[in-house]
């Protein structure tokens, strides 16, 4: 069974914790932008933060780069929205 927790990611999802407190504070939109080599688990993270933003009714965007749509200009700005 694979469990629906993440590990060992606690400073990266602080991180992206702080942002949103920011943007929530401030009110001043922000664009965080992940990366990494594949398989590190950047989406388990984005999906893991999308959580408790949910609870809070906060608009949230999200797109992946797809080495197979490369040729197409801001594909994953487009997936996002």
């Amino acid at each position: 069974s694979i469990p629906d927790r993440l590990y060992g990611r606690s400073e990266e999802s602080a991180r992206l914790t702080e942002a949103f407190q920011r943007v929530a504070h401030h009110g001043v939109p922000e664009l965080i932008l992940i990366s990494g080599a594949s398989g590190v688990g950047k989406t388990a993270l984005v999906r893991e933060f999308q959580r408790p933003l949910a609870r809070e009714r906060a608009l949230f965007a999200s797109g992946k780069f797809d080495q197979h749509m490369r040729d197409v200009p801001f594909h994953m700005v487009a997936q996002a929205f």
